[in-house]
């Protein structure tokens, strides 16, 4: 295990975002990020390197600075190559592209929570496919994406191909 030191309060234009980070952050993701930091404060610490070099939490860090946050929890992690960075990010950001949810245990909190009258939009789910009698709708998404369930598999690999720009080698993320 690398070194890594306790938690930091670092403040956000402190960090710079990693120059080949590829993960893109849209307006409507941001928006998101920043609502969950009001009703839960800033609970995911970011990953940084000892020059305050972004390497997990970009999006975080883009929501925190919209809310004028003085400061944030960053792990500063250390002792890596810039390899090591650069495939941490993209290890970091693939990761939870890898899982799926229990559909059931989804729509069963969603369900509880709505009838305590928690504002479940919070979530990060579409609010449309929030409510009770859009429930069925969203066990339909989850089914759709668990692993092995696309109608045209190979096409969705195709189409997520990528090629290498250094040895022009062909790969599926």
């Amino acid at each position: 295990m690398k070194n890594q030191r306790n938690v930091e309060y670092i403040s956000p234009d402190m960090l710079k975002p990693h120059p080949k980070n590829s993960r893109i952050h849209s307006e409507k993701q941001i928006e998101k990020l920043q609502r969950s930091i009001r009703e839960f404060g800033f609970a995911k610490p970011v990953i940084v390197d000892e020059d305050c070099t972004i390497l997990a939490g970009h999006g975080a860090v883009l929501a925190a600075k919209a809310e004028n946050l003085k400061s944030i929890p960053c792990f500063i992690l250390t002792g890596l190559t810039d390899e090591q960075k650069r495939a941490y990010i993209i290890t970091d950001n693939r990761m939870s592209d890898l899982s799926y949810f229990d559909m059931n245990a989804v729509v069963s909190e969603i369900e509880e929570l709505c009838g305590r009258n928690f504002d479940v939009s919070i979530t990060g789910f579409d609010e449309s496919l929030i409510c009770n009698d859009s429930l069925d709708s969203l066990e339909d998404i989850f089914e759709a994406k668990k692993p092995g369930n696309s109608d045209d598999e190979e096409k969705d690999k195709k189409d997520k191909s990528v090629i290498c720009p250094e040895c022009g080698h062909a790969f599926t993320p």
